[in-house]
C-alpha cells in the first residue's frame, strides 16, 4: 500500500548474549553500551510523547522485539487496569456484534470471539483509536478468516492474533491497487508506534500482503506469521504483482521474527530508505525468477540519500522450482551511511551453495558490512541457529498452527517438499490457490474470567490477559484449555 515513499523444546536456543560476534558477553554488556561502541547514524531519537508509558511485560509472553511493551487493549496503563471486552458474535461485515464494531470503538479494548467463520469484508478494517486486543485465538473452529480486503493499523497499542486475512481476487472488497493484508501506519503528524501481529496467516493480497509506511511509524514487532502467495498475474492496475513485505520509507524500530514469506514474487522483504529493520529467523522460500530484487531488497530506486539500518541475523532462504539465482541481500544502490549486519544465515541457491555470512549479500560497492549489529531490543529474547530454524518456523507459523487451515497446510507443504510457486489467482486459473473450504459458521459460549482487569496472581499481566494466553497455547501446541 505505502509504495510512495520462548522458548522452543526440543531445540537449542542461540542468543545474544552468547555470541562474540554480536559482541555481547553474559557479563551484561547493555544496550547503552552497545550504543557507545557501535556509531549508527541517523538512529531515530526517543518518542517525544511525554505521556507514553511502556509495559513492565512483553505485551505475548516471551515475544521479545520492538514495540513488544505495547499495552495493548490491556487497560494496564490505567490507574486502576480498565478494559472492555466486546464480544464478536456476528460474521457480517458490520453492525452490533461485529468484528467492526469492536474495531471502530474507542477506549481500551479486547475483542474475543463467540464466533468462528468468514467475514466477507466490504473496505478494509480501520483501527484508529489506540488501546486494542484483536484474540483470533478465542474463536471456536476454523477460527476466524478475512476475506475481499484487510485490516489498516492507524494508531498505536494495538495488539492482533490468530486471525486468517485472505484479501483474494473477488470483485467486491477494497481497491486492487490498495488491498493489502495489514497496512500499518498514518500521515504525520499521527505516530503509529506499539504494534504487534503475531500468529497472524496473510495471503492472497493484490498489494502487499503486509507493509508499513511514513515517518513517524516505528517500534513494530511481526512474528510467528505465514505471509505468502501475494497474487501474481491477477487484478491489480498495475498488472503482476505479487509481494510479500514492504517497509516503508522512514519505518523505525521494525522486528520481523520468525515467520514465513512463501511464494511471493518480490519484497521478501523490500526495505525501502530510512528504514531500520531487524529481519531474524525468518524463513523465505519460492520468491519469483524476474531478480535479485525478489530476494530481500534494498535498493535505493529513488535515489533518496537515506541509510537502511538493518540486522539479518539466523534467516534460511529456500528456492522454489522457479526462483531466481542470487544472494539473499541485494541492493543495486545505498547511501553509503547504511549498516548491514549479517550472522549465520543459510541459503541454497546454486550461487550460494556454501554461503553462511560473507557471500549472504550483494552490495555497492560503497557498502560494508558492519562487525557488530545496531542496538537492538532482541538481544533480551533469544534467537535460533539457521540450522534449526526451518523446523520450528514450519511447525509454528501462522494463525492456529495446531489447527492449521487447509491454505496453510499447502503452503507448509510445498515448503517441506520444495515444490509450488506462483499465484494467479483464487480459482477459475491455471495457477490457483484454491479457495477457502471452510464455510459454515460456529459458535461457543465464552465465560470471561472474574475481574478480567485485575491482577490476581501478580505476574504483571491482567486476569483477562491471563484466560487469552491460556486460549493462545491452545491453538498454537494443542494444550487444553
Amino acid at each position: 500500500m505505502y509504495a510512495h515513499r520462548r522458548k522452543e523444546r526440543g531445540f537449542t536456543l542461540f542468543t545474544l548474549a552468547t555470541a562474540a560476534l554480536l559482541a555481547v558477553t553474559t557479563e551484561g554488556v547493555g544496550l547503552k553500551q552497545i550504543r557507545h561502541r557501535v556509531s549508527i547514524p541517523h538512529e531515530p531519537q526517543a518518542i517525544s510523547d511525554s505521556t507514553a508509558k511502556r509495559a513492565a511485560v512483553p505485551i505475548v509472553p516471551g515475544l521479545s522485539g520492538w514495540g513488544v511493551d505495547s499495552f495493548g487493549g490491556s487497560g494496564r496503563h490505567l490507574t486502576p487496569p480498565s478494559s472492555r471486552v466486546i464480544v464478536v458474535t456476528s460474521l457480517k461485515d458490520r453492525g452490533p456484534g461485529t468484528l467492526r464494531s469492536c474495531v471502530e470503538a474507542s477506549g481500551p479494548r479486547t475483542c474475543v470471539f463467540e464466533v468462528g467463520g468468514v467475514i466477507a469484508l466490504s473496505t478494509d478494517l480501520k483501527i484508529k483509536s489506540p488501546y486494542i486486543t484483536v484474540a483470533g485465538q478465542t474463536a471456536p473452529e476454523p477460527g476466524i478468516s478475512l476475506v475481499n480486503a484487510g485490516i489498516r493499523v492507524a494508531t498505536h497499542d494495538v495488539l492482533i492474533q490468530h486471525l486468517a486475512i485472505r484479501p483474494g481476487d473477488s470483485p467486491e472488497g477494497s481497491p486492487p491497487q490498495e488491498r493489502d493484508g495489514i497496512s500499518i501506519g498514518a500521515p504525520p503528524p499521527q505516530m503509529v508506534r506499539n504494534v504487534v501481529i503475531d500468529h497472524v496467516s496473510l495471503t492472497w493480497a493484490i498489494d502487499e500482503n503486509l507493509s508499513t509506511g511514513y515517518d513517524l511509524t516505528r517500534d513494530i514487532t511481526i512474528a510467528n506469521s505465514i505471509i505468502a502467495e501475494g497474487l501474481y498475474d491477477s487484478i491489480h492496475p498495475k498488472g503482476p504483482h505479487s509481494k510479500g513485505i514492504l517497509i516503508g520509507d522512514y519505518s523505525k524500530r521494525i522486528s520481523l521474527q520468525r515467520n514465513l514469506l512463501a511464494n511471493n514474487e518480490e519484497r521478501n522483504p523490500y526495505l525501502k530508505p530510512g528504514t531500520q529493520v531487524e529481519f531474524i529467523n525468518n524463513v523465505v522460500y519460492g520468491w519469483g525468477p524476474r531478480g535479485p530484487w525478489s530476494l530481500c531488497n534494498l535498493t535505493n530506486n529513488e535515489d533518496f540519500n537515506e541509510p537502511v539500518l538493518l540486522n539479518f541475523i539466523g534467516n534460511v532462504y529456500r528456492a522454489g522450482p522457479s526462483s531466481a539465482e542470487g544472494s539473499p541481500v541485494y541492493a543495486k544502490r545505498l547511501s553509503s551511511a547504511s549498516r548491514i549486519y549479517l550472522f549465520d544465515s543459510i541459503s541454497d541457491t546454486p550461487s550460494n551453495s556454501s554461503a553462511l555470512t560473507g557471500e549472504m549479500a550483494s552490495l555497492p560497492p560503497n557498502i560494508r558490512t558492519a562487525t557488530q549489529p545496531m542496538p537492538s531490543l532482541i538481544s533480551r529474547g533469544s534467537i535460533l541457529r539457521a540450522s534449526e530454524v526451518e523446523a520450528v518456523v514450519l511447525r509454528t507459523a501462522g494463525s492456529r498452527p495446531f489447527y492449521r487451515a487447509i491454505p496453510d497446510k499447502h503452503i507448509i507443504s510445498n515448503v517441506e517438499e520444495r515444490r509450488g510457486g506462483l499465484k494467479d489467482c483464487t480459482a477459475t486459473c491455471r495457477r490457483a490457490t484454491g479457495t477457502i473450504t471452510h464455510t459454515r459458521s460456529s459458535f461457543r459460549s465464552l465465560d470471561l474470567p472474574p475481574s478480567p482487569s485485575l491482577d490476581d496472581d501478580g505476574d504483571g499481566y491482567t486476569n483477562l490477559e491471563n484466560w487469552l494466553h491460556r486460549f493462545a497455547l491452545h491453538v498454537q501446541t494443542g494444550n487444553p484449555l
